[in-house]
């Protein structure tokens, strides 16, 4: 990804978007930046959106991103919802590649990132920012990105005790955390994972097979228990393929309205490649 968020094309509030939470307000202001420099009735919103965008976190915050399905677009997301972070915001800002196998986060923010998992485990001399940058990697605007295992051919496995290893150390020196999850949500990562995270952000196609994903992600995550955690999350139609399509976007949000039914789940419409 490159260091700024300008190929963020296009998008629709929801409807109840006055209702955004913090984190909502991040996403909302630079996702829909394009669109609503053409609309100057949306630009009372989006100062709005910036203004809250300023409030203060007392804690860090973990923000999961979810699809239950390769192809739909969350990694970019991923890349670019910590992106919109910390250009909103003067603390440190970081986006951990969870995947357990081959990781594609750092590429979109970092093509050549120092360390990965084991240079953070590893080095028992972190005394502050400084220390840990030194095994990140980082775009223009200053988001830091912990890379995955980035060789296909020599697969480095991630189990939940290295998760939170250094999840547990990114916390003293980064405000927002921002999770590229793996597509397997039963992988035993991944629980470290949804433990560790403050609310979702799930990442839908347009269409029926790209959305039922979501929709069983959202299903199998209350059976794991986490019904508080999805009530504080929010769904993603993203058309990936730069092709929208009315019908389609309806198909898709009934279908996750239809399965969210008693949560809190707001549906935006972007184009993210």
């Amino acid at each position: 990804m490159s260091g700024n968020t300008a190929h963020l094309r296009y998008g629709y509030p929801a409807q109840n978007s006055a209702g955004f939470g913090l984190w909502r307000k991040f996403l909302y202001s630079a996702s829909f930046q394009p669109l609503i420099s053409a609309n100057h009735r949306l630009s009372g919103i989006t100062e709005n959106c910036r203004d809250g965008s300023a409030v203060h976190i007392r804690k860090q915050y973990v923000v999961g991103v979810v699809s239950g399905k390769g192809g739909v677009g969350k990694t970019t997301l991923t890349a670019c919802i910590g992106a919109v972070f910390r250009e909103c915001r003067p603390e440190n800002v970081v986006a951990i590649d969870a995947a357990p196998g081959f990781g594609t986060l750092a590429g979109r923010i970092d093509e050549s990132p120092p360390g990965d998992y084991s240079a953070v485990l590893n080095d028992t001399d972190v005394q502050g920012y400084a220390d840990i940058r030194e095994h990140l990697g980082q775009n223009s605007l200053g988001l830091d990105v912990l890379a995955g295992n980035r060789a296909s051919d020599q697969p480095r496995p991630l189990v939940p005790s290295m998760f939170a290893g250094v999840l547990s150390r990114l916390r003293r020196t980064h405000n927002v955390i921002v999770v590229d999850t793996s597509d397997d949500l039963e992988h035993p990562v991944m629980k470290a994972v949804f433990d560790a995270c403050d609310t979702l952000v799930f990442v839908s196609g347009l269409t029926a097979d790209t959305s039922l994903p979501v929709t069983r992600a959202i299903d199998l995550l209350r059976s794991m228990g986490y019904h508080e955690l999805v009530s504080r999350s929010m769904v993603i139609l993203n058309d990936s393929r730069d092709k929208y399509d009315c019908r389609r976007a309806r198909i898709s949000h009934r279908t996750i309205r239809a399965i969210g039914r008693g949560c809190r789940i707001h549906a935006i419409r972007s184009a993210f490649g």
